[in-house]
């Protein structure tokens, strides 16, 4: 007796079908990433010339006088990944946003190889974006899960904490629309072997047979 088999079907992407789901799902992620990427190499040139540079700000208390404040967090340096708030230093931050744009221009590449993959009805074109998608949603969870637990207690942080973590929530949905669509397009592409389709008549020679019987 065969084992069970679950399989989820995805027939539709939220008002449209797969196929323009699919399309415009690759085109945001092109869009996404590509912006990401603008900000992940202006921010490791930018750490790259300042490092950890210490910048000496004058704050006013309200009476009149001032203070000097030395501001080391390099916030700036930091954009470009979903660690905004986190306080790395240079070495952390280039490390970190080498492995980030890394991730963004595999996704870019694979976003275009979904967009071909849907106008030329090749599936395969589909298998990039499916492998590197989840390690950006990975690395998308590590990051939001260290702003949330080192947000200490700022309202601003704990937003960008829960903003970011709902996108990543999103692009596990949107990884399953392709995946739906991957596996469309494959059993499309599948050729079935029986004695008779369904819509297929017997070969004449058994009617001939079954008449002489």
């Amino acid at each position: 007796m065969p084992a069970p088999k679950l399989e989820v079907h995805v027939r539709h992407c939220c008002c449209c079908g797969l196929t323009p789901g699919a399309f415009f799902i690759g085109l945001y992620t092109l869009i996404l990433y590509a912006l990401l990427a603008i900000l992940a190499a202006w921010a490791l040139q930018e750490t790259a010339n300042n490092g950890d540079l210490i910048n000496i700000l004058n704050v006013s208390l309200g009476n009149g006088s001032y203070i000097e404040v030395l501001d080391s967090s390099t916030y700036h340096c930091s954009l470009g990944m979903y660690t905004e708030e986190m306080k790395y230093s240079a070495g952390g931050r280039t490390l970190a946003l080498i492995i980030a744009l890394c991730v963004y221009i595999l996704m870019i590449i694979a976003s275009l190889l979904v967009l071909l993959g849907i106008c030329l009805h090749f599936s395969w074109l589909l298998l990039p974006w499916l492998i590197i998608m989840p390690l950006d949603i990975l690395r998308g969870l590590i990051s939001t899960i260290l702003i949330l637990i080192l947000n200490h207690g700022q309202l601003a942080r704990i937003a960008t904490g829960i903003f970011f973590l709902g996108l990543q929530f999103l692009h596990i949905s949107l990884w399953i629309l392709i995946l739906a669509k991957f596996l469309r397009m494959r059993r499309h592409h599948v050729v079935i072997h029986r004695q008779y389709g369904s819509r297929q008549f017997p070969p004449i020679q058994h009617i001939i047979l079954f008449f002489k019987f």
